[in-house]
């Protein structure tokens, strides 16, 4: 009994310590001092300071508002992220005129400058997939239906898609339709044969 209390003091303790480990920031998001830009050549000085040590993001834009130098990003305070100075609302950015592949931008009076304050990230979209693109190594599972052919992939990601007669792909399968018993339990018997 006492070595159950030990460890359920030990999971107290060790939950009200994660917020040492959280990033420290405030939900102020306002300019104490509007960003400045200043120009020397190549070189653009991007200048502002913050009323919070909050989350920040500086980026610059072309003239259709796609970014095209994502230049800093992070909580400002005692850990800030370079380009940012540490422990400091008060930030002087320096960019060197090149885009995120590391070419120069010739036409800098083109561009934007872009200064957001308390940005959350949210997801956009998956690189480099396809419904056609294979998940495993081995041989897939094929089985016939009505609708088409559906094709289990496995042992790294699960999976089952329905394509249609052409190769289409229509969707990944899941959770399953009721009227496809028949077909998934000869999709399961197959799968049980492969890999028993």
């Amino acid at each position: 009994m006492s070595s159950v209390l030990i460890f359920a003091g030990a999971v107290v303790l060790a939950a009200s310590d994660l917020d040492e480990f959280k990033v420290k920031r405030e939900a102020v998001f306002e300019f104490a001092k509007k960003p400045s830009v200043t120009r020397a050549g190549d070189t653009v000085t991007i200048a502002f300071e913050t009323k919070g040590v909050c989350d920040v993001t500086v980026a610059i834009e072309d003239e259709q508002g796609a970014i095209v130098r994502h230049l800093a990003c992070g909580v400002l305070g005692p850990n800030a992220p370079e380009p940012f100075q540490k422990n400091t609302k008060q930030q002087a950015i320096v960019w060197d005129g090149k885009n995120d592949k590391g070419e120069y931008i010739d036409e800098k009076d083109r561009v934007t400058v872009r200064v957001s304050l308390g940005l959350e990230p949210r997801f956009e979209r998956a690189l480099y997939w396809t419904p056609y693109k294979r998940t495993a190594a081995t041989d897939p599972i094929v089985v016939a239906c009505p609708e088409g052919v559906l094709v289990y992939e496995g042992r790294l990601y699960d999976m089952v898609r329905l394509y249609d007669h052409d190769g289409g792909s229509v969707r990944t399968v899941s959770p399953f339709p009721v009227a496809w018993p028949r077909f998934l339990d000869d999709l399961e018997a197959r799968f049980h044969d492969a890999f028993d």
